[in-house]
């Protein structure tokens, strides 16, 4: 009977061994499962669930790209003729890319970069990433910290004739200027609106491109249309979080603020909402994420049970008088 019980318990040491390890190992994150439920990975995996339409120089035309499981496709459609056909074909464009950036293209995993039409309609213009290592510019490398990453993936600046099927290298001073991001145009792109220092301000279309080449430009003129805009009652709606005890930069910090506004189909009306957070209560929360060092920030937050007096005011602007009036909801 004791041979018996000799024989079980030393049968158990491996196992008992095996438990106490497993107790005693440290718990390792697996950043690598992570990894694969991160949005570009399951952007990969899903593929396209709307359409976004790509007006053609302000004509009812458009162009869009679809991405499904046999690949991305580019559509052009004409409403007026209830027209859709391919804007080109995946096949050819890959293998004339390829031959210019030396570097495989596969025509199923096309991946156009900044895809737009020419002014006259006859080409396109777009960018490819490419593995060739380029020097960044000296602008680029000021603005990193680690001032030895002098280089990057070199990305060609290309053009495709839509009548000869050709697809030519480009200068890159082609390049085209994104929109500012603070700008909201009006229907016919002559005005453009914004907030600034809590209110809501306009300037036409001749101001803005001066805000292109230096948004810093002394000679621009703004026009102030609200002026009771106070700090979190604000025409355009305030800063999410504070960081406390972060020094910033004011004079590189941006004045202006993209405002969100829904304009009437004839371009006279526009609406704005605005809400009075002044009585709400700052959250303090660490965020331990964002750097190095956790940082503490503050924002306006209604907890569970407290009672908020204020409700969110809708107003309606005319575009022309430039005037207000609220809406009762």
């Amino acid at each position: 009977m004791h041979k018996f019980y000799f024989i079980l318990a030393a049968s158990l040491l491996p196992y008992i061994g095996t438990a106490q390890q497993a107790k005693e190992a440290p718990i390792k994150a697996n950043y690598q499962l992570a990894a694969k439920f991160s949005p570009e990975k399951l952007k990969k995996m899903i593929f396209s669930t709307s359409i976004k339409p790509n007006w053609i120089n302000f004509s009812d035309r458009f162009w869009y790209d679809y991405a499904s499981p046999q690949g991305r496709n580019w559509y052009i459609v004409n409403p007026a003729l209830k027209k859709k056909e391919l804007l080109f074909n995946n096949d050819d464009i890959a293998a004339q890319i390829t031959k210019i950036v030396k570097n495989p293209v596969d025509a199923q995993h096309l991946e156009l970069q900044g895809l737009r039409f020419t002014k006259d309609e006859k080409k396109l213009r777009f960018q490819v990433q490419s593995t060739q290592d380029t020097v960044k510019s000296k602008d680029e490398i000021q603005k990193l910290k680690n001032k030895s990453d002098t280089t990057k993936k070199k990305l060609f600046y290309l053009e495709y004739d839509l009548a000869t099927k050709s697809v030519l290298e480009i200068s890159d001073s082609t390049k085209v200027k994104p929109p500012l991001s603070w700008a909201s145009f009006s229907p016919d792109t002559n005005t453009v609106y914004f907030a600034k220092d809590y209110n809501l301000y306009w300037m036409d279309r001749s101001n803005y491109l001066k805000a292109v080449k230096n948004e810093k430009d002394s000679t621009i003129v703004e026009h102030q249309i609200t002026k009771d805009g106070v700090q979190y009652y604000a025409w355009g709606g305030d800063e999410y979080s504070t960081t406390t005890g972060e020094e910033k930069d004011k004079d590189n910090e941006p004045k202006r603020k993209r405002v969100w506004i829904s304009w009437s189909p004839d371009g006279r009306y526009f609406t704005l909402s605005r809400k009075d957070n002044r009585a709400l209560k700052p959250l303090w929360v660490i965020n331990n994420v964002s750097s190095s060092r956790p940082t503490l920030e503050t924002y306006k937050y209604q907890m569970p049970g407290e009672v908020d007096s204020t409700e969110t005011e809708l107003y309606i602007f005319d575009a022309g008088a430039k005037t207000p009036r609220r809406i009762n909801v």
